[in-house]
């Protein structure tokens, strides 16, 4: 893990030097995007075939919505990082707000056991995917407020700990564990990156995996998706 925080330091030291993007980054997120449309289109094609008649039907949505994702890229990436700072709070409050949107039975969208999106004006938005993007924020902020704290259990992992289990909690509810767990799970490298214990986070990481076992084997459709990745 060392290795790692040191890499990062690294990382952001060069970038402050040169203004500039993070070129590595932007490497990592630009080929794991490209092996995920490899492994949609690989894998959708034949249902695609069968709903759509077209083998591309399915493929082509998500290749619209890249290609979206590309050009609210290049505008927000024009940003001032500091207007997201100052923004992050407000930002973590409405994202949280719309997750208590998905318990509203006139405006919550249910698709199967989950309960996590909402249905506005004929659109569909998962409250979950917002979050995921305004909690990172906060924490940044967060992070670079109390970089002197962390260390500490009521001014650094305390307060950390709060907000994330609010999170944690009303995701539960949906259920959206998919999201959930990657929420979680980044929250955590980015909090020990910035500077928190790492005790702290094993010890929350210890008591999440008994959890998890609990709710797969209290879940039966839980219990099978954890039976698919086993054994595919």
């Amino acid at each position: 893990m060392a290795f790692f925080k040191q890499t990062f330091d690294n990382l952001s030291a060069t970038r402050n030097r040169t203004h500039q993007g993070d070129a590595v980054l932007l490497l990592i997120a630009g080929t794991l995007i490209l092996i995920g449309l490899v492994v949609l289109f690989s894998a959708s094609s034949a249902v695609s075939f069968i709903k759509f008649g077209n083998s591309y039907a399915i493929f082509r949505h998500q290749m619209e919505g890249f290609i979206l994702g590309l050009f609210a890229f290049a505008f927000f990436s024009k940003i001032n990082y500091q207007i997201w700072q100052k923004s992050a709070v407000m930002l973590l409050f409405i994202s949280i707000f719309m997750l208590l949107l998905v318990f509203i039975p006139g405006l919550r969208a249910d698709w199967g056991t989950s309960r996590s999106w909402i249905s506005v004006f004929g659109f569909s938005v998962q409250p979950s995917e917002f979050v995921k993007l305004s909690f990172l924020l906060y924490l940044s902020a967060w992070l670079v407020k109390r970089k002197d704290k962390l260390s500490g259990m009521s001014e650094g992992f305390g307060p950390f700990m709060f907000i994330l289990g609010i999170i944690v909690f009303l995701m539960l509810l949906q259920p959206d564990f998919g999201t959930l767990s990657i929420i979680a799970a980044t929250s955590m490298i980015i909090y020990y990156i910035g500077g928190g214990k790492l005790k702290h986070i094993l010890a929350v990481g210890l008591i999440a995996l008994v959890g998890i076992f609990g709710m797969v084997q209290v879940k039966e459709y839980q219990k099978n998706r954890f039976k698919c990745l086993i054994d595919p």
